[in-house]
């Protein structure tokens, strides 16, 4: 049954993506019970020693198993924390660029556009997987109420909207996504797309004189109105 299960499911490319987590359960009940290697088959147990060989950690294999397994266990944990907090930190901080990029160069280049004070506001008031978001408020805004409100989303949030978040109707194929770019929405008619602009870019520091966003969303809006 499960083995059948198992077949059906990973046929249905959809299943994985809505159903994370009894996806993953099913994955490791066949690995156990139908295959009977656990979690790793024989090439991925291969590929497992020659990472810990190149990278020198081949020794533990000389510690007892269950001591070696615990340390291992722990030193990743350790590795893990730190390399959360750390994202964590660059995740707010290209928030931080992003909105004085989008506050300052953006509205300018929108504002004479459209003319006159185009872009009134700009904030990140989110919390939660929707704080990787800076909103852009505009003229549209005003006269539409927040419908006509443009968000540039990455990271987290970009992929929690373009994947799990059921407001957002019309989104990126979930196997073209890139993730390390920025996500452009438009909140009335519920569409994403994906930014030519890159996480790393802005974090890098984006000169006053690129119009790429500006472009995007003037299509991301034209498009709509």
């Amino acid at each position: 049954m499960i083995e059948r299960l198992h077949a059906k499911l990973a046929a249905d490319s959809a299943y994985p993506r809505r159903n994370p987590e009894a996806f993953v359960f099913i994955e490791q009940m066949y690995r156990k019970f139908v295959t009977g290697r656990g979690l790793m088959d024989n090439h991925s147990a291969v590929d497992f020693v020659t990472a810990m060989c190149e990278t020198g950690e081949a020794r533990r294999y000389q510690q007892h198993p269950e001591v070696a397994a615990t340390q291992f266990a722990s030193d990743l944990a350790d590795q893990a924390r730190e390399m959360m907090t750390e994202s964590r930190d660059v995740l707010h901080r290209a928030k931080g660029l992003l909105r004085v990029f989008c506050a300052g160069p953006l509205a300018a280049q929108l504002s004479e556009t459209y003319g006159g004070e185009y872009v009134f506001a700009v904030d990140i008031g989110f919390s939660g997987i929707y704080q990787w978001t800076v909103n852009i408020h505009t003229a549209d805004t005003e006269r539409r109420s927040s419908d006509g409100r443009l968000q540039i989303k990455f990271g987290p949030t970009a992929w929690f909207a373009n994947e799990i978040d059921k407001d957002w109707s019309d989104t990126v194929d979930p196997a073209d996504a890139d993730y390390s770019m920025l996500f452009l929405t438009h909140s009335k008619h519920g569409r994403i797309v994906q930014s030519s602009v890159g996480l790393s870019e802005v974090l890098d520091g984006l000169d006053p004189s690129d119009k790429r966003l500006h472009d995007e969303l003037i299509s991301l809006v034209d498009r709509r109105l």
